[in-house]
């Protein structure tokens, strides 16, 4: 295997399991998925792959349930 060939394939298995955050110009940052939750990429990466949803989207859903779960302050009824 050619190093191109052996960059290709590196490459499609990166795409294929959502770990590419960026590439261009033959530079390509792939981060290691427990690294993507620590930093908080995870959602971004996810959706970048066509996996998620955005995660402004996200942050909304959750904000709602939040909300939808806290019971009303006193005097507010």
């Amino acid at each position: 295997m050619s190093p191109e060939q052996a960059y290709e394939e590196i490459c499609r298995l990166a795409r294929e399991h959502a770990l590419i955050l960026s590439a261009a110009g033959g530079v390509t940052t792939i981060v290691h998925p427990a690294t993507q939750r620590r930093e908080g990429l995870f959602e971004q990466i996810q959706h970048m792959h066509g996996l998620g949803a955005h995660p402004d989207t996200l942050a909304r859903e959750r904000e709602a349930a939040f909300k939808a779960r806290q019971l009303p302050l006193l005097g507010d009824a």
